[in-house]
């Protein structure tokens, strides 16, 4: 799942075991929605959480995080998630912030080991997938003709359980 993580977020990945010392994945095939990918990144249990109320951009500058300050946003991503059943917009790494695909896919690739995190940039290729036509995805008969709702498409576009 890491490697596969690292590069984009995909819902067809290896089903894990984590093991204490090196990191161990049984070859077993399932499929994860983003989220339960992500919680399990993060060491927790997945549970069903919502997705991000908003989608968000990166303006972290550097390459790389201190392990330090990386396993500190772990641990407010993990609190975030826990207290608000949903995923956060974004991750603050101090005073900066990471997207929520900028940094899963920065904890897909990280090998937990070394003095600093690379920074990656996450790429949602699932998100092709979804419209963006706001008026003629509501043509249904239940809406008023020329009903147009952009807001629940952006929705629809940060939700990665989807």
């Amino acid at each position: 799942m890491r490697a596969r993580l690292g590069g984009l977020l995909t819902v067809r990945v290896l089903r894990g075991t984590w093991r204490s010392g090196r990191h161990f994945w049984s070859l077993t095939m399932a499929r994860f929605s983003a989220a339960e990918m992500l919680q399990t990144l993060l060491g927790i249990e997945a549970m069903p959480v919502e997705g991000p109320v908003r989608r968000n951009t990166t303006d972290y500058a550097e390459s790389t995080i201190a392990r330090a300050v990386f396993e500190r946003a772990k641990t407010d991503t993990v609190d975030f998630i826990r207290t608000n059943q949903r995923l956060p917009a974004e991750v603050w790494i101090g005073s900066r912030k990471l997207s929520l695909q900028d940094f899963a896919a920065t904890l897909g690739a990280d090998d937990g080991a070394s003095p600093a995190v690379a920074v990656r940039k996450g790429n949602p290729e699932m998100e092709k997938y979804i419209t963006t036509d706001a008026t003629g995805s509501f043509s249904w008969p239940i809406h008023p003709e020329g009903f147009s709702a952009p807001q629940l498409l952006e929705l629809d576009v940060c939700k990665p359980g989807h």
